[in-house]
């Protein structure tokens, strides 16, 4: 995840998309610092989905679910 918010504060970016299995609150947290939106993939349940809007993540990929 360092590697990631260092890329991120090295370039003017329009947002970041992170695999669900490089995600971590602590990178969240220092790319929403950042002012950088977050993006993560792939996630198919709901009540996953929900929980990483609450904590911040600005939008998902997925291959069932539909926008509330």
């Amino acid at each position: 995840n360092d590697q990631i918010v260092r890329f991120a504060s090295d370039h003017d970016l329009m947002a970041v998309t992170v695999p669900k299995g490089r995600l971590t609150l602590e990178g969240l947290s220092s790319l929403s610092r950042m002012k950088t939106p977050l993006w993560t993939h792939t996630f198919n349940d709901p009540v996953v989905a929900g929980w990483l809007s609450e904590v911040g993540v600005d939008g998902l990929y997925t291959d069932t679910l539909l926008p509330p």
